[in-house]
């Protein structure tokens, strides 16, 4: 019995270190607001990051596939180069609907985990002429 109370005590400290740890130091930032990641997976040429509270989903979309080398990025609307990605930002609560059409991020791979960081890139609303500056700190988790 102590044994098992003693492992359900370590692996409740773990998963507690390890959602502290994602909402903290990986998040993404614009119009004034902060959204923590919670998690971020790749799949299918997308790294997609999401966020709880407040709720909102950040996709990088690149041409072919996940990156394997690190690198910086050129960021557009429509990636068609190997070193070109797209960012959209969905925020939940007003339904708006953000897409990249300018700056450049730096790409890092560890262990086949990519991580994205960047600042000042250009993010237009889709619906209203609104633009804003987007700062990004993600790692995949998954």
């Amino acid at each position: 019995m102590k044994k098992t109370t003693f492992g359900l005590l370590v692996l409740s400290v773990l998963v507690i270190s390890s959602c502290k740890k994602n909402t903290t130091s990986n998040s993404w930032s614009f119009k004034g607001t902060t959204y923590g990641q919670t998690t971020c997976v790749g799949a299918a040429g997308q790294l997609t990051a999401a966020s709880a509270n407040p709720a909102s989903t950040l996709i990088a979309t690149f041409v072919s596939g996940l990156p394997t080398t690190g690198g910086t990025y050129t960021v557009v609307s429509n990636p068609v180069a190997a070193n070109q990605v797209s960012l959209e930002i969905l925020v939940t609560s007003t339904g708006d609907d953000y897409l990249s059409n300018r700056g450049s991020v730096t790409l890092s791979v560890s262990g086949g985990k990519v991580s994205l960081s960047g600042s000042n890139i250009n993010m237009a609303n889709t619906v209203a002429s609104d633009t804003t500056a987007l700062n990004v700190n993600i790692n995949q988790t998954q």
